[in-house]
């Protein structure tokens, strides 16, 4: 999934869908671009899609803060990816 934080509004429960991630080479790695088609870019109410999600997001922005703070600067690699 192409989701970073920062197209994560939590306050709203909304998140902007601005890139597309696949898997390439049986997962082992994956590439990042521009959503397929116009339509694709656009912001989605996820809490309205699935009841929850907001919980959800909240909990693991939370877990990714005290893993960067447990592993340090150099020791946690979590480049803004939500998942």
């Amino acid at each position: 999934m192409g989701l970073k934080w920062d197209a994560v509004d939590l306050g709203r429960g909304e998140v902007k869908i601005k890139a597309g991630r696949v898997s390439l080479d049986g997962g082992q790695c994956t590439a990042t671009d521009d959503p397929k088609s116009s339509a694709s870019g656009r912001t989605v109410p996820v809490e309205g899609i699935q009841r929850g999600t907001v919980a959800l997001l909240k909990a693991l922005s939370a877990r990714q803060k005290a893993d960067r703070l447990a592993l340090g600067v150099v020791g946690y690699q979590g480049r803004g990816w939500c998942l």
